[in-house]
């Protein structure tokens, strides 16, 4: 048994791209990898996080606070502007 890692934790995804399993702490703004050694990493994306996918090609697509962002697969993340309709 493990202390808790996330105090919002959502999302799992499997991709064998990925090497395995990540989620997010959603409120933190983070997604969480874990490692075939049992490990976990924690990367800071935005202030909220409330998705990933994978991309056909590598990567992710990351939902982010106020729209999306795009994960290359050397970890590189582009945010995607979205004008806010008012």
């Amino acid at each position: 048994m493990t202390e808790p890692i996330a105090y919002h934790g959502e999302g799992p995804v499997w991709s064998e791209a990925w090497g395995g399993l990540r989620w997010l702490d959603m409120l933190a703004g983070d997604v969480l990898s874990l490692a075939a050694d049992g490990t976990v990493t924690r990367r800071h994306i935005d202030t909220v996080v409330a998705a990933v996918r994978p991309r056909r090609r590598g990567g992710a697509v990351i939902g982010v606070t106020r729209g999306f962002a795009l994960e290359d697969t050397d970890g590189k993340v582009t945010p995607l502007g979205f004008p806010v309709e008012r």
